[in-house]
């Protein structure tokens, strides 16, 4: 189990500049905030994949500082059969502020696969402050941290010489539009 933890965690480091979408413009503090967000979310969805195995997670819980208020708008996906994540090249809406970063786990196909958006947020914030994004898997996002939780059970008692454990590709991405 570490070599998987230690494989998936450097997965997202590496493919988290490949997945990389930011506004044009000077990097603003909200942009800042944004950016740590969608990173914390990858490395939270990232220990979800993980451990699915022996925990089931409900909810993706990331903090999130407002510097100016405005509207959040942020997604997660996942994709089990394929690599390609289908918020990884959102780009943000005109005027606002967005990131999107994502990770292919080992022994993932390589090719379209369906990804799936597995939660929607979206939130406004009316004054600045720390708050906590709370990314509610819905009832696909479950069903596919269970499947890989089971197809990871059965690999650990008896794993094919050669073959990667099982793991599937995901993406979050944040889009912030500020008020006014």
């Amino acid at each position: 189990m570490p070599r998987r933890s230690i494989a998936l965690v450097l997965g997202v480091a590496a493919s988290a500049t490949l997945f990389v979408s930011l506004a044009d413009g000077a990097v603003s503090p909200q942009d800042t905030q944004l950016r740590r967000a969608c990173v914390t979310a990858a490395n939270r969805i990232a220990n979800a994949v993980i451990h699915a195995a022996t925990t089931q997670v409900q909810v993706i819980t990331v903090p999130f500082r407002v510097v100016a208020a405005g509207t959040l708008i942020g997604r997660i996906a996942f994709n089990p059969s394929g690599s390609r994540i289908g918020v990884a090249g959102d780009a943000p809406s005109t005027g606002g502020l967005g990131c999107a970063t994502g990770a292919i786990g080992p022994g993932v196909p390589k090719g379209p696969g369906h990804s799936q958006v597995v939660s929607t947020l979206r939130r406004t914030f009316t004054a600045p402050g720390r708050h906590t994004l709370r990314f509610e898997l819905g009832a696909s996002g479950r069903r596919i941290l269970a499947r890989l939780g089971a197809a990871d059970r059965a690999y650990r008692k008896q794993h094919p010489h050669g073959q990667r454990p099982p793991s599937i590709a995901f993406g979050v991405s944040l889009s912030y539009t500020p008020a006014g």
